[in-house]
C-alpha cells in the first residue's frame, strides 16, 4: 500500500465526510449505518441489520506538521505496519464536527462572577475602575469563545471494525489494539458519543 494512501486520513483537512475502504468490500455506507440498535452491555458495539456486529473507534490525531522529518517517516513506517499485520475488514471515515470551547467558556465566566462580586463589595473609584475593566474582558472572552465555537469545526477521524458475531468482533479489535503500535492510537467511544456520531453522518447538514 502506499504511503500517501496510507497517512492522507490523517494529515489533512476535509470540507465534506470521506470514506475509504481498505482490504476486502465492506458493506455499504447506508447498510450498516441503519443499525438496528447498540448492544446494551458497557461495549456498546453496533449490530447491523443482518445481524453481523460493527465498532466504531475513535483514532488520535498526529500533528505531522510540527514532527521533525525523520518521526514523520517513523510514523509512516506505523502505519504501514498496521496494515501490514491486520488483514481484517476496516473502514475510515474522517467527519467535521462542531468545536467546542466550553472549558474557556467556564473559566471566563468565572473571572466575570468573580469582578462581579468584587464590585458589589467595594466603593473605592480606583478599584471599580479595575474590577470593571476585568469584568468586561472576560466579557470579551466569553464572546469570542462562542464565536469560534460557532464558526469552526474539529476534523475526527474513526475506524470501523466488523465481525460476524460479538466474540469475532472482540478477538479483531484485540488484534487491532495491539497492531496499531504507539502512533496508531485508538479511542473507545462511549455510547452517548457513538449515537451521536452514527446520528451526525447520518445527518451532515444538522449541526449538532
Amino acid at each position: 500500500m502506499s504511503q500517501s494512501r496510507i497517512s492522507g486520513g490523517l494529515g489533512a483537512l476535509s470540507a465534506k465526510p470521506e470514506k475509504t475502504t481498505f482490504h476486502k468490500a465492506m458493506p455499504e455506507m447506508a447498510s450498516w449505518l441503519k443499525y438496528k440498535r447498540l448492544t446494551p452491555d458497557k461495549n456498546a458495539f453496533i449490530q447491523l441489520e443482518d445481524d453481523t456486529y460493527a465498532e466504531l473507534l475513535a483514532v488520535e490525531g498526529i500533528g505531522l506538521a510540527t514532527l521533525p522529518e525523520g518521526q514523520v517517516e517513523e510514523v509512516i513506517e506505523g502505519f504501514a505496519n498496521f496494515w501490514r499485520h491486520y488483514l481484517e475488514d476496516v473502514n475510515i471515515i474522517t467527519t467535521p464536527f462542531p468545536a467546542t470551547t466550553t472549558n474557556q467558556q467556564v473559566f471566563w465566566h468565572q473571572r466575570f462572577e468573580r469582578a462581579q462580586a468584587e464590585l458589589r463589595k467595594t466603593t473605592d473609584p480606583r478599584r471599580r475602575r479595575t474590577w470593571l475593566a476585568r469584568q468586561r474582558y472576560s466579557s470579551d472572552r466569553i464572546r469570542a469563545a462562542k464565536a469560534v465555537e460557532a464558526q469552526l469545526q474539529n476534523q475526527e477521524y474513526m475506524m470501523v471494525f466488523f465481525g460476524k458475531t460479538l466474540n469475532e468482533l472482540h478477538q479483531l479489535l484485540d488484534s487491532a489494539y495491539q497492531d496499531g503500535g504507539h502512533y496508531l492510537q485508538f479511542r473507545r467511544l462511549s455510547r452517548e458519543r457513538k449515537e451521536l456520531m452514527l446520528f451526525r453522518i447520518n445527518n451532515m447538514n444538522v449541526k449538532v
